[in-house]
């Protein structure tokens, strides 16, 4: 195999978009949180260190909404499930309830970053974020009056796959990359 020369921001790239595939086919929800986690962790470090605001759930969140004496306490809870999956140190006999909804959060929030980052949508990044914010209108301030079905296109939840496959052609066909 060749050698790959990468930036931070490919690898982050790559990793989200392989966690949106797996996203989108239901797949292990497991390996989409990791794979997210690390892309969102990349994110926030090249954002930091550019002097961008801080990204909403591990940095705003903690600076402007949590009390000083729970910082820790919160940071432990939004890592908890990205570190239970990486590491067996501490816990290697533990369990953990994992709810896969979070990582939706954390993966809408990446797609923001990287293209806040890079000026680039890539086609598989511009599906989720317009199947998360087809999915969460409550989430978001400036979105107009808009019939929920209409904006659905008329896809259930169940059928995100049939969403990706549909949407895939023409995010293509749209992209300048």
């Amino acid at each position: 195999m060749e050698e790959l020369i990468l930036s931070k921001l490919d690898c982050a790239k790559r990793q989200i978009e392989v966690a949106i595939k797996l996203y989108f086919h239901f797949d292990d929800p497991v390996s989409i949180h990791t794979l997210t986690a690390a892309a969102y962790n990349i994110l926030r470090d090249i954002n930091k260190s550019r002097g961008n605001d801080p990204l909403l759930l591990k940095e705003w969140f903690v600076i402007n909404m949590v009390k000083p004496e729970m910082r820790d306490e919160y940071r432990k809870l939004v890592n908890k499930a990205e570190n239970f999956f990486k590491h067996a140190d501490r816990d290697s006999e533990e369990t953990h309830t994992f709810y896969p909804s979070q990582t939706e959060i954390m993966l809408w929030e990446a797609v923001e970053v990287y293209q806040r980052l890079t000026g680039e949508i890539t086609p598989l990044l511009h599906i989720f974020r317009g199947w998360f914010m087809m999915n969460h209108l409550n989430f978001f301030t400036e979105m107009p009056k808009i019939d929920k079905e209409k904006l659905s296109l008329g896809y259930k939840q169940a059928e995100r796959t049939k969403f990706f496959v549909d949407m895939l052609p023409l995010a293509y066909r749209n992209y300048k990359g």
